[in-house]
């Protein structure tokens, strides 16, 4: 089974991106990213799929 997670930027800290789920009732409610791994601009929207085994 897999579930995919639309998240939004919800704010930047001083080394990730900080994204939030827009549905509250989600696997993923908030995902933090490192900027190091990041393009140069942070998208707005980011997918995330999880596969669960």
């Amino acid at each position: 089974m897999t579930k995919q997670i639309q998240l939004i930027l919800s704010k930047e800290t001083k080394g990730t991106f900080v994204y939030a789920s827009v549905d509250d009732n989600a696997v993923i409610t908030s995902l933090y990213l490192q900027k190091s791994q990041m393009p140069v601009e942070a998208p707005n929207r980011i997918a995330v799929s999880i596969a669960f085994e």
